[in-house]
């Protein structure tokens, strides 16, 4: 068994310091990866962040789904987020490699976003997340819901978030997850949900999982085709915006075809394309959604 092979095992086990100990002297990114990795494991955080950034175009050509997931480990174990939003920029700009990493890349505007939530609700108890759903400002609304579990079964608990998905006054982002929060909890009691051009009566726990729509998956099916990776990643979560801001509503319910071409163009127009094609009913569509007020970006 080499040094790499020896250090792989030992921070399997967890040990860090034996692992620091079996690469030495080792070189290339393999063994600084792993440095990287023992350094995390031991919660070195600044020597692990120095040799991560300095290293980590090589380290993402080698590893390219690890990288990501050490990369924003650091951000957030460092609550940088400023920085980890604009790693969502760096990872985006690079060349397609798989399907797998092209999911991680999808996820990550909601997971720094969930974590930004986290970070403001921490250390509060779960009186003071509750006193939060009171807000005016929905950012607070949404950081408290995150942190709060639907399963606790709370009757007051349901019966507030219920009043903030029916509220016509709060942003569409969090409308749809105080939904989903429902869904989550099993409301079984019927309500009327109304929006502009939309009236309708919603039992939550009925509700089905946005990421699992056929339009979202068709849709996303037809922007992986697109050559133009950067504007296809950026279309992709263009769609993720729209698909939240329709809840429950799917997006798009049918036309699938003109819902890429449309996010595709709105893509290219955001890139600087200023000669991005014509403007028809889906891109009309796509911007009433991207544009409803007090969108939780």
């Amino acid at each position: 068994m080499d040094k790499l092979d020896q250090a792989v095992l030992l921070l399997q086990e967890g040990k860090g310091e034996e692992a620091l100990a079996a690469l030495e002297g080792e070189i290339g990114t393999k063994a600084d990866f792993l440095r990287v990795s023992a350094y995390l494991s031991l919660s070195r955080l600044s020597s692990a962040s120095e040799l991560f950034f300095k290293e980590r175009d090589a380290f993402f050509d080698l590893f390219p789904k690890k990288t990501i997931e050490v990369d924003f480990e650091l951000r957030f174990l460092a609550k940088d987020f400023s920085g980890a939003y604009g790693d969502i920029a760096y990872f985006n700009d690079k060349p397609y490699v798989s399907q797998e990493v092209e999911e991680v890349l999808r996820s990550l505007p909601r997971l720094v976003s969930s974590n930004v939530a986290a970070l403001t609700s921490e250390g509060k108890s779960a009186a003071e997340r509750l006193k939060d759903l009171h807000s005016e400002d929905d950012y607070v609304v949404l950081s408290a819901l995150s942190r709060l579990d639907p399963k606790a079964k709370d009757e007051g608990l349901r019966k507030l978030v219920r009043s903030i998905a029916m509220s016509e006054e709060r942003s569409q982002d969090l409308r749809t997850y105080a939904l989903l929060f429902l869904k989550a909890y099993g409301d079984e009691e019927p309500l009327v949900y109304r929006r502009k051009d939309l009236e309708t009566q919603i039992v939550p726990r009925e509700l089905p999982d946005p990421t699992k729509e056929e339009g979202r998956l068709k849709t996303l099916a037809l922007l992986e085709e697109e050559k133009d990776v950067g504007a296809a990643r950026l279309a992709a979560s263009l769609l993720e915006s729209a698909v939240i801001a329709s809840y429950p509503v799917p997006y798009p319910k049918e036309d699938y075809e003109g819902a890429a071409k449309a996010l595709l163009r709105r893509a290219l127009v955001l890139l600087g394309d200023d000669d991005s094609g014509p403007f028809g009913p889906a891109d009309q569509e796509l911007e009433e959604l991207l544009s409803s007020t007090g969108a939780i970006k």
